[in-house]
C-alpha cells in the first residue's frame, strides 16, 4: 500500500471512527447503527478484512458483549499497524 493510500485510510476511515468510538464509550452510548453501517461501508474500501470481519459482528448486534469496545480495541490495533508501516517508509525514503 502506498504511503498516500495509508494516510487517506487513517484520515478518512480510522481517525473519525476511532473519536466516535472514544465519545459512545465515555458517554455510556451505542452508536448507531446507521452511523455504524456508515463506516462499515467505508471499511469495505478503505480498511483491512480484519477489520470489515469486526464490522460485522458489531453490526449484528451492537449491544451485546462489549461490541463497541471490540471494535474500538481493533480499530486501535489497524491504527498503530498503519502509523509503523508509515514511519517505516519514512525512516527509508
Amino acid at each position: 500500500m502506498a504511503r498516500k493510500e495509508i494516510e487517506e485510510t487513517l484520515d478518512c476511515f480510522y481517525y473519525p471512527l476511532k473519536k466516535d468510538l472514544e465519545q459512545c464509550i465515555t458517554n455510556g452510548t451505542i452508536m448507531e447503527k446507521e452511523r455504524l453501517q456508515k463506516f462499515e461501508n467505508q471499511a469495505f474500501r478503505y480498511a483491512t478484512i480484519h477489520t470489515e470481519d469486526s464490522f460485522k459482528r458489531c453490526c449484528k448486534n451492537p449491544t451485546k458483549d462489549n461490541a463497541i469496545r471490540m471494535l474500538f480495541y481493533f480499530i486501535n490495533s489497524d491504527i498503530r499497524d498503519y502509523e509503523d508501516i508509515l514511519n517505516n517508509q519514512q525512516e527509508y525514503c
